[in-house]
């Protein structure tokens, strides 16, 4: 661990973004509705100039809107309850922060049928944004970013940003050569910036030298998490990319995300990039699932230029992708506990608990586990944030004795059912008195164990025994 980058620095972040996701919640306040009386009896951007600062805007119409408003005060901006405002093609929506003071802004619930969700900090006060649980469709020909988050205008020093981008749904589908990415988030000129991106379901297809999700700092300190996305498609460059180009501080948990299908395209194509060129990054990755892609995890740094790569992945399932699985350049960045298999080749020195090993997925194009894939119970559960409490599906993060390897943990299910086909059968059985016995170890089937404590109990195979007369609930 570096001087710039201490334990010290890394715990404050991560106080930053939980603060960030508390000031990024609405406050309660008035609620004006459009369309409806004066003020809001014209257009959606007249209601919105005309809303008290720290107001509610709720849209109680379907649409089509044919408007791009821009909001430049403290708002929200939100679908009344019933409603799903869909704005005509090409419209956008813009929250700015100008001047001195500090603003917060949320936008909510809202269909753009190609167009964008702009998020720009101009001024030198907080500015605090959350884009929740909107419906984004891109398509050619657009070269816009379908939410982008970050710092504009041309001081040379602007304010801080505190961003929440979260339950977003957002489709792009473009030509391979367009330049866009589904969420975009930008930082420099020596600002402070917190912030997650947090359980959106994203599928791209398209988009040259581009990521689905990408993250760049230069010279600000920005510290981020992304948790629980699911990224899909084909003919992008990355899944999720990020980097640190300048002289700058970036700080990253990576958590539980889903990233397939990063092919078909010329260019890096990768499922998650991790790339310093210049001052410090610091990233955590922990309990992803990168599969099924051209190439797998990529982590480097220029450190002929000076700068300073740390972090670790731990818990992650990285597994069928065609080139290379994992390519970790720098040995300042750990791994352990991860399950690596099935890759064209890894270029990597594997760290404690590294498993080669399939990690039978139920299905093609579904990464649920069976309940005999060796990632069951194998993960480092001291590696998973205390935070950290529910998996991608929004199951417990961790059922029993150790927390599973991958973005989903696996319910602890029929006790006895060692193959997940809905059934005990005496073959099963036998199973579990040989493991109570000792005579067979827990692996063989974990899920006699339901308990947790790491051993299979008399009540335990009373309960299997009940499965296999009964049938599973």
């Amino acid at each position: 661990m570096n001087s710039r980058t201490s334990p010290r620095d890394i715990t404050a972040a991560r106080q930053l973004i939980a603060a960030a996701v508390l000031l990024a919640t609405p406050v309660v306040a008035a609620a004006l509705t459009w369309p409806g009386d004066p003020p809001c009896d014209g257009t959606l951007q007249a209601c919105i100039d005309a809303a008290p600062s720290q107001d509610i805007v709720e849209i109680a119409t379907n649409g089509p809107i044919d408007e791009s408003p821009q909001i430049e005060m403290s708002l929200t901006l939100r679908a009344a309850d019933g409603f799903s405002p869909v704005f005509r093609a090409v419209n956008s929506v813009f929250a700015l922060a100008d001047g001195n003071g500090d603003k917060t802004i949320t936008i909510e619930g809202l269909t753009l049928e190609n167009g964008s969700i702009h998020a720009q900090q101009n001024g030198t006060g907080v500015f605090t944004i959350s884009i929740l649980n909107n419906v984004l469709n891109i398509s050619s020909p657009t070269f816009v970013d379908a939410i982008r988050v970050g710092l504009g205008g041309s001081r040379p020093a602007v304010g801080n940003m505190i961003f929440n981008v979260s339950g977003n749904s957002i489709t792009v589908d473009v030509e391979p050569t367009e330049q866009l990415s589904a969420i975009t988030a930008v930082f420099s000129r020596g600002s402070t910036n917190t912030g997650i991106i947090a359980r959106n379901a994203i599928f791209q297809r398209g988009g040259n030298q581009t990521a689905a999700i990408a993250v760049f700092n230069a010279d600000s300190s920005l510290a981020v998490d992304l948790i629980a996305n699911h990224v899909a498609g084909t003919n992008v460059d990355y899944g999720i990319r990020f980097a640190q180009p300048a002289v700058g501080n970036l700080m990253a948990r990576i958590i539980n995300n889903l990233l397939t299908g990063q092919a078909d395209q010329t260019g890096m194509l990768l499922g998650l990039s991790l790339r310093v060129s210049g001052g410090t990054g610091h990233f955590e990755v922990i309990n992803n699932t990168i599969a099924d892609n051209e190439r797998g995890l990529a982590v480097s740094a220029r450190v002929d230029l000076g700068a300073v790569l740390t972090g670790f992945a731990a818990n992650n399932i990285i597994a069928f992708n065609r080139e290379y699985g994992v390519l970790i350049e720098e040995d300042t960045f750990e791994n352990r506990s991860n399950l690596v298999f099935g890759n064209g080749f890894d270029s990597f020195i594997p760290g404690p608990g590294t498993l080669v090993s399939d990690p039978e997925f139920v299905g093609p194009a579904d990464y649920h586990l069976r309940p005999s894939s060796p990632a069951f119970d194998s993960g480092n559960s001291a590696d998973v944030p205390a935070e950290v409490t529910i998996d991608l599906d929004g199951n417990p993060r961790i059922v029993r004795r150790a927390v599973d390897r991958g973005a989903f943990e696996r319910a602890l299910g029929c006790a006895g059912d060692c193959d997940g086909n809905g059934m005990v059968e005496i073959a099963e059985l036998i199973r579990g008195v040989g493991i109570a016995l000792g005579s067979l170890q827990l692996d063989v089937c974990p899920v006699f164990d339901s308990s947790g404590d790491g051993r299979v109990s008399v009540n335990e195979l009373i309960q299997a025994v009940s499965a296999a007369l009964n049938g599973c609930p």
